[in-house]
């Protein structure tokens, strides 16, 4: 997101998005002006190795200075710092020697043609992160991972567990200051792995949220992508998986206004055949750097319908429209990039019969195209106004960019009720973002299929995404609930250390039962 911020506003660049929503100004001991994201990070400290609590920002210039401050005996304790990758050697020293007094508006900044290599599995997101935290932001579980035992990360109960003992007070304590720094508080979003203890970590959280702020949205986005290679043949971990996956629904459905499910397969327990497909991008599925990119893409598309400084929609208009008749399981879309062609308008899209390419489910067993839905939210950004309509050849008259694109949202994929939002600030591909894009996306987002075009320099595209209240969920609670039923609950008690009574395991059962009964009721 910081990527699109700009520090030489300029008039004729886009200034769509509201980027205070999401970050906030302060001030470091400096007397500096700071602009970082209103954020926690729950992570394990492995996980930031390549990036300290304490960002340039909020640290002073003689910290890391070996001389102590005073006199007499002085105890030495070394421990080797791990080297961070070139990247982020970059943007440290970019932080360091950049002034603060002015906040950033929108991105004009671009990155230096590098070539970094993010595509290893022992990648992690701190490897890639182009955003300064504020030190306030991080709480680390430093005992979810006990010594001698790896697969404790695996099991949901023991994430319950470590919140209680470990990270309860310091997550709740951060969570009142992101809410006390708010003038308008909208709502929150949580994005987490729904398969192992970070979803019983994520479960605590969503249940102190309801306590506290029960009238404030909460909307969760679970993720199944895992990184280990897929398809997951271990039945160990798979029982893992299915019982994080059971339970944080169950404490979804109970506490969350709505969660939209993202996979890049319909088997959320084994991660099998076949995976999703885009047809402009190439990405490997088994690395994270890769299926994190598409899905940070999407998600920050479908959110921004309530961050735009026009404020069209509020976080509650949204939430409260999809989780009607309690159908808070949403499907979520996406088009990356939007399959708009340099030469073409939107409207020309509309009167054909059939797109060569719709939109993209990540959501397990939603068909955008196939099928019809009952409510539906959709953002198309990065088109400009010319393109929508050829004003020149159109026997019509000139017609909102909304109600086109609404046209457009119609035909391929009905809704009985649609809202539709459409701004022309493109979505930011730039570097840390994977060189996933194919030859058939030119350099300015839109697809070019000349062979002579270079194709080398992509830094924004256009993107759609949607939010959609859909039948085919009813298949997906069925799949899951399906591989439930083949386990009996002594499997299922053998994936938690703590008590876990067969009542228990019968009510979240029954609980998503009553989910999926949402749907069927409304088919």
């Amino acid at each position: 997101m910081e990527s699109s911020f700009c520090y030489t506003p300029d008039s004729s660049i886009p200034l769509d998005i509201n980027h205070d929503v999401m970050f906030r100004e302060g001030q470091n001991f400096r007397g500096e002006v700071t602009y970082t994201p209103r954020v926690l990070v729950v992570d394990l400290p492995e996980n930031l190795r390549s990036i300290r609590e304490e960002c340039p920002l909020y640290r002073s210039a003689d910290e890391d200075k070996t001389d102590a401050p005073w006199e007499g005996a002085l105890e030495v304790i070394r421990k080797d710092s791990t080297r961070k990758n070139p990247f982020l050697e970059e943007f440290a020293n970019e932080s360091a020697n950049s002034s603060s007094d002015v906040i950033p508006q929108v991105a004009n900044k671009p990155a230096p043609d590098l070539n970094y290599d993010f595509n290893r599995s022992d990648t992690v997101w701190s490897d890639f992160l182009k955003t300064n935290l504020h030190p306030r932001s991080f709480c680390l579980l430093n005992d979810l991972v006990s010594a001698g035992d790896t697969n404790s990360i695996d099991l949901y109960s023991n994430g319950e567990e470590m919140y209680m003992k470990e990270g309860k007070e310091q997550i709740e304590e951060a969570l009142r200051r992101l809410s006390e720094d708010c003038d308008y508080l909208q709502g929150f979003h949580l994005i987490f792995d729904s398969y192992n203890a970070f979803a019983g970590v994520s479960s605590q959280i969503l249940q102190y949220l309801d306590d506290e702020y029960k009238r404030v949205p909460s909307l969760c986005f679970p993720v199944y992508q895992d990184n280990k290679d897929t398809p997951i043949d271990d039945t160990k971990v798979q029982m893992h998986r299915l019982y994080a996956a059971l339970n944080s629904m169950n404490s979804m459905n109970s506490y969350s206004t709505f969660f939209s499910p993202l996979s890049f397969s319909n088997d959320i327990v084994k991660l099998s055949q076949p995976f999703i497909s885009f047809p402009h991008l190439q990405y490997d599925r088994n690395l994270l750097y890769h299926t994190s990119a598409v899905l940070a893409a999407a998600i920050e598309t479908l959110t921004s319908a309530y961050r735009l400084r026009s404020m069209k929609f509020s976080m509650w208009d949204i939430t409260s429209a999809m989780s009607t008749y309690g159908r808070k399981l949403v499907s979520s879309s996406t088009s990356l990039p939007f399959p708009l062609a340099e030469n073409t308008y939107l409207n020309a899209m509309v009167q054909g019969d059939h797109p060569d390419y719709y939109m993209t489910s990540l959501t397990p067993f939603y068909k955008p195209e196939a099928e019809k839905t009952l409510f539906q939210s959709a953002v198309l950004r990065g088109i400009p106004v010319n393109k929508f309509q050829n004003l020149g050849k159109s026997i019509y008259h000139t017609v909102q960019p909304e109600e086109i694109f609404g046209e457009y949202l119609n035909k391929y994929s009905s809704s009985s009720v649609t809202t539709a939002t459409v701004f022309p600030e493109m979505c930011s591909v730039a570097t840390p973002f994977p060189k996933i894009f194919k030859d058939s996306v030119g350099n300015g987002g839109f697809l070019n299929f000349d062979s002579r075009s270079s194709h080398k320099d992509i830094s924004k595209v256009p993107v759609a995404a949607a939010f959609c209240s859909s039948d085919s969920s009813a298949e997906f609670l069925e799949d899951l609930l399906t591989q439930a039923k083949k386990s009996s609950f002594k499997e299922f008690a053998r994936c938690t250390e703590s008590t876990y009574e067969k009542d228990n395991y019968a009510e979240v059962i029954e609980n998503i039962l009553g989910l999926q009964d949402n749907y069927k009721n409304y088919q």
